[in-house]
């Protein structure tokens, strides 16, 4: 998958969404008093959301690291070979979030990332496209490629390698690992405490639900549950 990172302008609808998401509200109107009482409460009352230190540390990234901001980053956030990794705009990350790039780590416009999540590219990279949420605790490691308006919940797994175990009398960890791929269509929604281990295609527009193990492809608009995960259901 080719994610292309375009350039950006002026302030524009993707940055006030991010920031509607970011306060939990539904109107500009609602956004103009939360920045207000935010800004009073960071300088005047030292209590504030860290909205404010996280577009200073944005700028900070546009500087040094060269990505397309406008971009927020929040406190304890954490980028390992920041070379390796290509950021579109508008991104939003929150606090002890964790970006190591093994491999090639490539992010595209309007992506959020929640607290406490970790991406752990290896060697052949991982892809993540537009307008994709990645939720609490949530870890993602391995070759993995995510498109476009997928939404990845709280403490998800995603795996794509997986350890050899074949030889009875031979330690697990001393038997390696083999690495395959993992594949998540657009418009995927991906459950609470799901995993998603090697070699599995998520299929366009279905959903996992949450605490499914999924050890085999997912068709195209349908609903998986259960361990290992089966289709319960089709979408139309």
């Amino acid at each position: 998958m080719s994610i292309k990172l375009t350039v950006h302008g002026k302030i524009n609808y993707s940055i006030l969404r991010l920031l509607r998401d970011y306060y939990h509200i539904q109107n500009n109107n609602e956004l103009f008093f939360s920045l207000k009482d935010d800004l009073i409460a960071t300088f005047f009352l030292w209590a504030g959301s860290g909205l404010f230190g996280g577009i200073l540390r944005g700028m900070y990234f546009r500087i040094f690291l060269n990505f397309k901001v406008p971009g927020f980053f929040g406190q304890g956030f954490k980028i390992i070979n920041s070379s390796k990794v290509k950021m579109g705009k508008n991104i939003w990350v929150k606090n002890d979030v964790t970006l190591f790039a093994g491999g090639p780590l490539t992010i595209g416009d309007n992506c959020v990332f929640y607290e406490r999540s970790s991406i752990w590219s290896t060697a052949k990279g991982i892809n993540i496209g537009n307008n994709t949420s990645v939720g609490i605790g949530t870890y993602i490691n391995g070759n993995v490629e995510i498109a476009d308006e997928v939404r990845i919940a709280d403490s998800v797994r995603i795996y794509s390698w997986n350890h050899n175990f074949s030889r009875k009398n031979t330690p697990v960890a001393r038997q390696g690992t083999k690495e395959g791929k993992v594949k998540i269509g657009y418009n995927s929604w991906i459950g609470s405490g799901a995993a998603i281990l090697s070699n599995v295609t998520i299929g366009k527009g279905s959903v996992v639900a949450a605490g499914a193990v999924v050890t085999k492809n997912v068709p195209n608009h349908c609903i998986v549950a259960g361990v290992p995960a089966k289709v319960i259901k089709r979408l139309r």
